[in-house]
């Protein structure tokens, strides 16, 4: 037996002085209700609270005397008690299939040993990654990491997203709007208007920025086309008689001059990027490589 815990005893005879004997003299209490409240954990805390002694603890009957228990009718007593025998039952019955399980597998499987690569063919999931993302036709790129110690850290692109060019082949009878609304042109329609000279401009200065680095990828969006590493450096608008190219430059650190440089920090523009080159020439973009090159160095 064990410090604390109730029993009811089936038998005639005499008790230890180890013991305590609580009788229902006045037929107050289901005793099957009290055995299953004197062993809710919560009780047997309270004992121990209550409990004298080092090695051996003991309760006595004033200890015990002075526990205060819910006292319910006899009736409502009754019921508790069939509904805790019944979840009784079935941890009883629980208990005893896995006590008596046998399995019927025999615990030694032999068979000849082979490694997963001869039974299983194996691709690697940037493979499904890189044609997921081409399937999407959206601008996401793919990175890799790898930790050199504690201080060191290698980022790796694994694909140059492959987003088509947005392309308008919607008449302007299409959709209705308003008489003298001017309809907005893709950048592909602004680069076919645009005289070849002003082509020329963007095609050297598209070559130019790609030449920087194995890392720039160029993504042609709807309105202009974006050249970045892990982020924008520049943003590339043409129109007939010039190229925008707003880079990832700080504007306060560089002298702005008159229809060349412009600050565009707090202004509406497209892409990212504060600081706006105007290219209107070969020698405009001659000029604008240094500023280029920054944004690369710095992005």
């Amino acid at each position: 037996m064990s410090f604390g815990r109730p029993y009811i005893l089936k038998t005639d005879g005499c008790i230890h002085d180890g013991w305590l004997l609580i009788r229902d003299e006045n037929n107050l209490f289901n005793k099957h209700f009290l055995c299953y409240y004197l062993g809710l954990d919560e009780v047997y805390k309270e004992f121990e609270a209550m409990a004298m002694g080092g090695v051996v603890r003991n309760l006595n009957c004033e200890m015990v005397r002075n526990l205060q228990i819910p006292l319910p009718p006899l009736d409502i007593q009754q019921q508790l008690v069939d509904e805790l025998n019944g979840y009784q039952r079935i941890i009883d019955g629980a208990r005893a299939v896995v006590e008596e399980y046998k399995p019927i597998i025999p615990k030694n499987v032999e068979g000849e040993l082979k490694t997963l690569e001869e039974i299983a063919s194996f691709r690697p999931s940037k493979e499904f990654d890189e044609h997921a993302v081409n399937q999407m036709q959206r601008n996401i790129k793919l990175v890799k990491y790898k930790k050199f110690g504690k201080e060191l850290i290698l980022f790796e692109h694994l694909n140059a997203p492959n987003v088509k060019p947005m392309i308008e082949t919607t008449s302007a009878s299409s959709f209705p709007t308003e008489r003298n609304t001017p309809i907005q042109k893709t950048f592909i329609q602004q680069f076919d208007a645009a005289g070849n000279a002003l082509q020329n401009v963007y095609l050297s200065a598209k070559d130019y920025i790609l030449s920087l680095g194995d890392d720039v990828t160029e993504n042609t969006l709807k309105f202009y086309v974006a050249f970045k590493k892990v982020k924008n450096i520049a943003c590339v608008e043409i129109y007939q008689s010039k190229i925008l190219v707003n880079l990832s430059v700080d504007p306060k650190s560089v002298e702005l001059k008159k229809d060349f440089t412009r600050d565009m920090t707090n202004i509406g523009h497209y892409g990212t990027g504060n600081l706006q080159v105007t290219l209107k020439s070969i020698e405009d973009f001659e000029k604008a490589k240094s500023l280029i090159d920054r944004a690369y160095n710095e992005g």
